[in-house]
């Protein structure tokens, strides 16, 4: 059989060696269309081929076949002058077949829009889909490489003859095409949902899935360039041969959901019965229709998270899903919550091969330390069942796509905003269950970004479950309607409540009461030494204390205050906050968790001077608990730390048997608060209103009165309180400041983020390309997740005696930077960093960039800056108003080149 003309196409080249080599681009077509049929046949649910195939309106296999044509499809742009030329080699060649080659124009089109715009036609001559639906499957397979084409980028005037070529290259198309129909065989006569949501989600997804199988099938590792001809036919049984090779290896193959629903006790022998709040949770939503929504409000303590592993699992079994992913606010209970899934997987899956991933910006920084991922397999294939992280998974981009995995809900809102390659996270997304934890905890440019995922999610078939201690009326009402799509009024419900979305039905369940207390609030004196002297007073007969305040400085200073009054032993006086190098980070972490946690080894008497580090997701328990004034719903969120546990009354001092919540009151002046520094870190209008809340109590009782003091600050239940004049003003103008930066901040996330599915002009929206990582990129272009000031990260070294070190003894000495960073020192690196805000820092750090060759390049050092401290662990950087002092005591210190720290 003579190859026929197109045939000398190619698609890939390998120009490293002596001889230049080419994989045909028929190949290269068939490949992609064999790993798309590979990830539908192996890897993805039932419930995704069944989401797939009701869209299409056609059987499985039907739908797989059709996928998989369309998916081969993709390239077909490269069979066009502008990209052939690319090969210098080839060009005679081709030329001798009778290809022409029109000269060459400035900016010449991607292949992915020469793609685009090839098979709007090709698509309806050929198989006869109508022109409109033609133009959205061509638009998805244009944009493989992360970004959807416009329309106005592939009308015929836009292209040049140089782009696409005519005459043979237009029957090279039209070849091709006809040859990779024969081959998959696609369903005839498909069309598109006629629903604008169920239709968008549908070509979001289907260009997720082909990405994925582009990646796979451009990897020369495992589809060899073969220059050589075979018939078509006996090379896709090649290919098929090598795509399922290929995902078996990169860790594709392992657990499928595949229906198996277990009990409470089988999920969590442990504690084999639900508590009440579980059990009505479980009653009222394990069996209703999915995908659904459902909020579990409830206080801290009660087994949140017992209950949304649980609920998820169900889910998950019950529509035979793709799997779960599990979003934190923070970085640090990211990590704490992985454990705990990682734990749940292996009991719940013991026999199977799960991979399972930790998604953050700092996943490679803390799996260089923890422990929890030694024990982890890495692409070796075992008998036994075991959580692992594949590592084909790695890169953020690819994380979601893993079937289980535990991070920020960052990692998630990328899913939405205008980055290359969104659509894939949604893909990675789509079909399963997510849980969100902390939902309080999310800022008005967050909670835009969260409602658009929200609709994106439920069209793209995941069921979502957020969990929340403390959460306004206005904003479940808010994410209830973001979330279907229509206005929902839900019954308010008393606390604590359930919520749920499912099918058409929506409720608000009552939960059973948790057994309320007494927390007395009494004020403290703001100042360090009055924190330390009353501390020193309430400790007297000894107790286990936590102060939380809001600003790491604070911190540091009143740590010191402490030391200085002398009336604790130094190893059982503790700083902790987020401004210590990660691998210092994580020592203290394991330490409070070793005191303080359920069951901790306490010592008699102790203080942990923290900020919210210590607010969110860790299990620890308090007799005696200061806090700064905060929201009132993250001050609820702190108690929750103070006398946790039954079990450890016996051992709490008489003095310290009542739960009290030492409050440092802000100075007033002229009857009002002055919260000074406090407003660069929480809203102004929602700490007043949160003092006023709290100013007259004495004490209050939860979870009784946690509703009544949420809507005092977030609803409107403070305006009927009686205030003075001056109070009242001050309220006011606060409200109008929040009022404008609230708009503000909806106004900066609608500019990133993408269309809802329902709007019909999805596929036309200019993608702004905005860029994930790079720090340097002014912050207009940027993904940003949250709004807040830009930081950057330092790796902290040494110069010593020794030479560049990583310790200040000289440990790890010497080091040159500027030669190639091998991976165990990459992690030596990793751990040394310490992220900064500061904006006099950020901002002489990336002007004054002194970042190696080597680091730029790495992925995992690209956004590192090293800092060079002395052996004392001091650095005076030229020029600058700053320096830093870095010490195992307390942390990162910015201080003023002048004397004293900055204020």
């Amino acid at each position: 059989m003579e190859p026929p003309v197109y045939f000398s196409l190619w698609a890939k080249t390998d120009t490293t060696g002596e001889s230049h080599q080419i994989h045909p681009l028929l190949y290269h077509m068939l490949d992609v269309g064999c790993c798309t049929l590979t990830l539908w046949n192996h890897a993805l649910s039932v419930q995704s081929r069944r989401m797939f195939s009701i869209a299409l309106r056609v059987d499985e296999s039907a739908a797989g076949n059709t996928l998989a044509f369309w998916a081969s499809l993709h390239d077909i742009g490269k069979a066009a002058p502008g990209f052939q030329r690319k090969f210098p080699p080839a060009i005679a060649i081709l030329q001798q077949l009778g290809f022409t080659f029109p000269p060459e124009a400035p900016m010449p089109a991607p292949h992915g829009i020469v793609s685009a715009w090839a098979l709007r036609s090709l698509l309806t001559r050929e198989t006869g889909m109508p022109p409109d639906e033609a133009n959205r499957i061509a638009v998805a397979l244009g944009g493989h490489h992360g970004v959807w084409p416009t329309p106005d980028l592939f009308l015929p005037h836009s292209l040049k003859s140089s782009d696409k070529g005519s005459g043979l290259w237009e029957q090279a198309r039209q070849e091709l095409f006809r040859e990779l129909l024969k081959i998959f065989q696609p369903a005839t006569g498909v069309q598109l949902p006629s629903k604008p949501a169920e239709q968008n989600a549908l070509i979001a997804l289907f260009s997720g899935l082909v990405s994925v199988a582009d990646w796979i099938g451009s990897m020369s590792e495992h589809f060899h360039f073969t220059p050589d001809f075979m018939p078509p036919e006996a090379y896709r049984q090649h290919a098929m041969q090598q795509a399922e090779l290929a995902f078996r290896q990169l860790g594709w193959l392992g657990w499928r959901s595949e229906g198996s629903r277990l009990s409470f006790a089988g999920m969590f022998p442990a504690t084999p019965t639900p508590n009440p709040i579980q059990q009505r949770t479980f009653d009222a939503a394990l069996d209703g229709d999915l995908p659904a929504l459902m909020i579990l409000e409830a206080p801290t303590g009660i087994g949140k998270t017992e209950a949304a592993l649980f609920m998820a699992d169900n889910w998950l079994q019950r529509q035979r899903g793709q799997g779960m992913y599990i979003a934190m606010p923070t970085q640090a209970t990211s990590n704490q919550m992985y454990d705990r899934v990682v734990s749940f997987l292996n009991s719940r899956y013991p026999t199977s091969i799960i991979n399972a991933h930790l998604a953050h910006a700092g996943a490679l920084l803390a799996s260089a330390e923890s422990p929890r991922v030694e024990g982890i397999a890495q692409d070796t294939p075992t008998e036994e069942g075991s959580v692992r992280a594949e590592s084909w998974f790695l890169p953020r981009k690819r994380t979601l796509l893993a079937p289980f995995g535990v991070g920020t809900v960052d990692q998630a809102l990328l899913s939405v905003l205008q980055t290359r390659h969104f659509f894939v996270r949604l893909f990675g997304l789509g079909q399963k269950v997510v849980v969100f934890d902390e939902v309080h905890a999310y800022d008005t440019y967050m909670t835009t970004l969260f409602e658009r995922l929200l609709r994106w999610l439920h069209s793209a078939g995941s069921s979502v479950i957020l969990l929340s201690a403390t959460l306004p009326e206005r904003t479940r009402q808010a994410l209830t309607r973001a979330w279907s799509g229509c206005d929902l009024q839900l019954p308010p419900g008393n606390y604590p409540r359930l919520t749920l979305v499912s099918g058409n039905q929506s409720a608000t369940f009552p939960l059973p009461s948790p057994q309320g207390r007494e927390l007395i609030l009494s004020p403290v004196g703001y100042t360090p030494q009055q924190i330390a002297a009353h501390l020193g007073e309430m400790l007297e007969e000894g107790g286990c204390a936590a102060v939380i305040v809001n600003r790491i400085q604070r911190a540091q200073e009143i740590y010191s205050a402490i030391r200085e009054a002398g009336d604790l032993k130094p190893e059982y006086l503790i700083l902790y906050h987020a401004r210590f190098p990660f691998a210092w980070r994580k020592e203290i972490e394991e330490r409070v968790i070793k005191l303080f946690s359920k069951g901790g080894i306490r010592p008699r008497k102790a203080v942990v001077v923290a900020t919210q580090v210590i607010e969110q997701s860790l299990d620890l328990d308090f007799d005696y608990m200061v806090s700064d004034l905060a929201p009132v719903d993250l001050l609820i969120q702190r108690a929750g730390r103070l006398q946790r546990h039954a079990q450890h009354t016996v051992l709490r001092p008489p003095r310290l048997q009542q739960p009290t919540l030492g409050l440092a009151w802000p100075s007033e002046i002229d009857g009002l608060p002055d919260f000074g520094l406090d407003t660069y870190v929480y809203d102004l209008e929602i700490l007043l209103r949160s003092w006023v809340a709290l100013r007259r109590c004495p004490a209050i009782r939860l979870p009784e009165q946690t509703q009544e003091l949420i809507e005092m600050v977030y609803g409107d239940r403070l305006e009927k309180e009686e205030l003075s004049e001056d109070l009242r003003r001050e309220l006011l103008a606060a409200a109008e400041q929040s009022r404008r930066k609230n708009l503000e901040e909806i106004a900066q996330a609608k500019i990133r983020v993408i269309s809802g599915p329902d709007d019909e002009e999805l596929l036309t929206q200019l993608n702004e390309h905005l860029e994930e990582e790079d720090e340097r990129v002014n912050e207009a272009f940027r993904a940003l997740t949250r709004l807040g000031e830009p930081g950057v990260s330092l790796i902290c070294l040494y110069q010593t005696v020794q030479g560049l070190a990583l310790e200040a003894d000289g440990r790890g000495a010497p080091l040159d930077l500027n030669n190639p960073i091998q991976p165990d020192l990459v992690k030596a690196l990793l751990l040394r960093s310490v992220n900064v805000q500061r904006k006099n820092v950020v901002r002489y750090v990336i002007t004054y960039d002194q970042r190696p060759t080597h680091w730029q390049k790495s992925a995992a050092l690209r956004n590192q800056h090293p800092v060079i401290f002395d052996p004392s662990g001091y650095w005076q950087p030229p020029g600058a108003d700053f320096s830093l002092k870095l010490s195992r005591e307390l942390g990162l210190e910015i201080l003023k080149t002048s004397q004293g720290r900055v204020t």
